[in-house]
């Protein structure tokens, strides 16, 4: 296998995503790993809060199903499933493989797990579907699942996006304000992503994530919309 190019900025990437955490970890690929130059890295637009149908929204708006020009990335929470409606926007503007919605709610309605809609919408349509947009579901619940799961470090009997966030906020140093992280305006501090930032770069290397890859496809996928 050759080796793998990473893109520059002319190939036209947006990546939407619900909060801080994801742009602490994007930033961290970019700066650390990756260690992109500035015309290199794609635009990002952190919605600050929201759930996984107002990203895909803002995704689906600012699409163009025709071009591949500019490539859209909607990186969103599987914690608040997506509705029947912007399901239904997918299968409308951008064509995904025959049959999927219903194939989505037969899952659903076998209830195989609460929120595995979401999961397969995500493996189906990005398996068979090569233009806009790339869709990642932060699993399990959140961006904290996909960290936790790099890290090994996944908590015995959670139950809830909580659970995950306790865990992860347990990994960082003592002077985390638990407070200012998980807080009602989903913003944190220039200080609190610099810490968040900091302990990535502490344990988490490249050949860590090569290797996590090939087990979690949502980490597989993000480190592909860097490479050629």
């Amino acid at each position: 296998m050759g080796k793998r190019k990473l893109r520059k900025q002319n190939d036209g990437k947006i990546i939407f995503f619900e909060g801080d955490l994801e742009e602490c970890f994007i930033r961290f690929l970019e700066n650390n790993i990756l260690k992109l130059n500035n015309n290199e890295i794609p635009q990002h637009e952190n919605c600050c809060g929201g759930n996984s149908d107002s990203i895909l929204s803002k995704v689906i708006n600012r699409c163009d199903p025709n071009t591949e020009e500019l490539r859209i990335i909607g990186i969103f929470d599987e914690d608040i499933p997506l509705t029947r409606n912007n399901m239904e926007k997918i299968d409308k503007n951008f064509e995904p493989p025959e049959n999927i919605i219903e194939k989505v709610e037969k899952c659903w309605c076998e209830k195989i797990s609460p929120n595995i809609k979401d999961k397969y919408l995500e493996k189906t349509y990005n398996k068979n579907h090569k233009k806009n947009p790339i869709l990642i579901i932060s699993n399990p619940f959140s961006f904290e699942g996909i960290i936790l799961r790099i890290l090994d470090k996944m908590p015995n009997n959670y139950k809830t996006t909580k659970d995950l966030k306790r865990k992860f906020l347990s990994l960082l140093p003592p002077s985390v304000d638990i407070k200012e992280y998980d807080n009602k305006d989903n913003k944190m501090s220039s200080k609190m992503k610099a810490k968040i930032e900091k302990y990535f770069e502490k344990t988490i290397t490249k050949s860590l994530l090569q290797k996590k890859r090939k087990s979690i496809y949502e980490l597989d996928l993000l480190l592909k919309l860097y490479e050629k």
